[in-house]
Parts: C-alpha cells; sequence; structure tokens
C-alpha cells in the first residue's frame, strides 16, 4: 500500500466541475467532534479527495460535480450548520496544475506529465523513512516519467489480461493522453504510509489583481520542483493552494518566497498526514478500504424516485 495506480480525468472536458472546499472549525471546537466530521468526509462517496488538517484550518476536500446543487445540499448542506463549524467556503478549480508531484493539463505546455521533485528531496526521502529506497523511486520516477502514455505500460501483458487488442489499447490511450491531454495515469505514492506529512498554503490575492497576472504567479510557483501540489481556484475568496512535504522541503525557503509577492493578501497555513481518498480511491487500509472506488452523483443517486430534483433526495426526511 505504498504507491497506487491511479487515473486523473480533466473533469471540466467531462463535462463536471471540481470543486475545492475548506472548512474551519470553531477554536472551542473538541477533537472527539473533530474526529465524528472527519469520519464523515471519509465515508461519504461524493467526496473525492480530502484532508484532515491541523493549523489555520481543519480539512480540504474536494467533488467532481456535474451539478453544484448537489454539492450543496447533499455534500455540505448536512454538516455546514454543525455548532462546531466555524464557516467552509468553496475554491472551485481554475486550473489543475500538479498533483501528487506529477503535472497536470494546466501545466505550463512543455512540462504536461512531468514527475517533479527537488533533488534534495529525494536524498531526504530516502534518509526518513525505509520502505522505498533510491531504486524503488527511480522505478517510479521512470514510470511516472514516460514522454508518452505508449511507453508507460506493457500492452501485450494488458492485452492477455483483458483480451483486448493490443495496439487498439496503445492507439487510443495514446489519444487521450498524449494528443488531448484529458487523461493523467500516473502512479501515486502513498506519503501517509511513509510516515510524511504536508504543509498546506491557502493563497488569497487582493481583489484588483487581474485574472491573468493570478495565472502568471501559479505558473512561476510551478517552477518550484519542491510543491507536490499546485491549485489555481476562481470565483472564491481564495486563489491558490500549493502544498509541499514538511519532512523533505525547506518551509521557511518556501514561506520567504511567498512573502516576496505583493500581490498576496494573505496566507493560511496548516499541516495534514492524514488524505482520505485520492481522485476517488480511498486510501484508509486500516479500514480495510484501500483502493476502493465507489463514487456517487446526483445522477447515481436513489434513481428508483421520478419526477424529483435529484440533489434533494437525502436532504428530504426519510430518504
Amino acid at each position: 500500500h505504498l504507491i497506487m495506480l491511479v487515473m486523473n480525468p480533466a473533469t471540466q472536458v467531462y463535462g463536471w466541475g471540481l470543486y475545492y472546499w475548506i472548512v474551519k472549525l470553531k477554536e472551542n471546537a473538541s477533537e472527539e467532534n473533530k474526529e465524528i466530521l472527519s469520519k464523515w468526509f471519509q465515508n461519504k462517496d461524493d467526496i473525492c479527495t480530502g484532508y484532515e488538517t491541523s493549523g489555520d484550518f481543519d480539512f480540504f476536500n474536494g467533488n467532481h460535480m456535474r451539478v453544484l446543487d448537489n454539492l450543496l445540499s447533499d455534500v455540505i448542506a448536512p454538516w455546514k450548520n454543525n455548532e462546531d463549524v466555524e464557516y467552509v467556503h468553496l475554491c472551485p478549480i481554475r486550473r489543475d496544475v500538479r498533483e501528487s508531484n506529477v503535472n497536470m493539463w494546466d501545466a505550463p505546455i512543455d512540462d504536461y506529465r512531468k514527475h517533479i521533485w527537488g533533488k534534495d528531496q529525494v536524498k531526504k526521502l530516502v534518509e526518513v523513512q525505509d520502505k522505498i529506497d533510491e531504486i524503488d523511486f527511480s522505478i517510479i520516477d521512470a514510470i511516472n516519467n514516460t514522454k508518452s502514455i505508449g511507453d508507460m505500460f506493457d500492452y501485450d501483458v494488458l492485452s492477455e489480461l483483458s483480451g483486448l487488442d493490443s495496439e487498439t489499447m496503445k492507439k487510443d490511450l495514446m489519444s487521450v493522453v498524449d494528443d488531448k491531454r484529458i487523461i493523467v495515469p500516473m502512479v501515486y505514492l502513498n506519503f501517509r504510509k511513509l510516515g510524511l506529512t504536508m504543509k498546506m498554503y491557502l493563497i488569497r490575492l487582493f481583489q484588483i489583481i487581474p485574472c491573468a497576472r493570478k495565472a502568471e504567479i501559479v505558473d512561476e510557483l510551478a517552477e518550484i520542483p519542491e510543491l507536490n501540489n499546485i491549485w489555481e481556484f476562481s470565483d472564491s475568496l481564495y486563489d491558490i493552494m500549493i502544498t509541499a512535504y514538511n519532512e523533505l522541503t525547506d518551509i521557511d525557503a518556501i514561506r520567504e518566497i511567498l512573502d516576496g509577492y505583493g500581490e498576496i493578501e494573505e496566507i493560511k497555513e496548516a499541516d495534514t498526514g492524514k488524505q482520505y481518498r485520492r481522485w476517488v480511491c480511498r486510501l484508509d487500509d486500516e479500514n480495510g478500504f484501500w483502493e476502493e472506488c465507489v463514487f456517487t452523483d446526483d445522477f447515481l443517486q436513489d434513481r428508483t424516485q421520478v419526477n424529483c430534483v435529484k440533489c434533494c433526495n437525502s436532504a428530504k426526511e426519510g430518504k
């Protein structure tokens, strides 16, 4: 359970909105109540990605949804008015630039699908844990860094396993990954299993900053190899989220870079050592759900009912 083969789809191409959201609990909220909410997030199948955090905010979760109403009524409404919740803010994704050290479709064009790590980070990774060594990492790096998806898999083996034509599979995958750039298969490294934690920086720019400049700042941040996640938001109180591994990164140096931007109004920081899911794939192997991929949204809920607004199903008493 140190690695998992996952697939990131360019959700906007498939008709989904990608919405991350921040939850802040009140200062007097108990750890017991936070754990109750954390377990609810862990087991809510609509949520496709999520982190429990500590610091300036308490949770950072994400949903890809066809209908925004469903996110508001079925995922957020059940707990939003809980007495322990101070606020929840939506952070709709404008650009998904980097996830789990792999550049996504919204990265600068020449960097698409590159597996990005700082050199010192790799050295420290081998030093701070004993589950993977330099050879293990080099294999993961080579697989994630293949220039073409045509080189990532052994299609003859896939043909034997599936009964499908190897050349057709290779051609079709190259079409959607290399040419259309709407899917990114990748090997995910389970940082929690390695004993790593992440520092999360939630960045708010001054409201007068043009969207074009925000995009430039994100591209500049994408040049920092030590950042393993980079998201750009739109129509939100916040504009950017970046993360870096605490144990492998000069965190003060990252903060110094951020403090050098006059466009930044506010930075909220939090740490996370617990990730619930990786694009639907559950990571809680302690509960026996490793790699379970159960996902529901507005088109999958209670389809036995007719002539009703789907996003209201679970909000109705007894439904």
